[in-house]
């Protein structure tokens, strides 16, 4: 399970990773909130320094620009959450 949220002003965005989107599609809009889609790719890393680095660097020799990050840890594992303009170039590089 992968939650982020950020605001600006009066408006604010979320994002829900999830296994069924056509599912919270339904309950979102049964809320009233307007949702869409959008393509990320889901890393698991060690929880060590340097490793989002690494994958970084590989995103970057690979002239791959990252449009936005986030994370979550539990013990000796995290999951990033990267989201690219070409996730799927990106998925072949790291």
């Amino acid at each position: 399970f992968h939650l982020w949220a950020c605001g600006d002003g009066k408006r604010g965005w979320f994002g829900i990773v999830t296994n069924s989107n056509a599912r919270a599609k339904r309950a979102l809009r049964k809320l009233g909130i307007r949702a869409g889609e959008k393509e990320a790719l889901i890393v698991t890393l060690s929880n060590r320094p340097g490793a989002l680095a690494r994958v970084a660097a590989k995103l970057a020799k690979a002239r791959i620009n990252v449009a936005g990050v986030s994370a979550t840890s539990a013990g000796r594992r995290v999951s990033v959450l990267i989201n690219t303009r070409n996730n799927a170039k990106a998925a072949k590089v790291i």
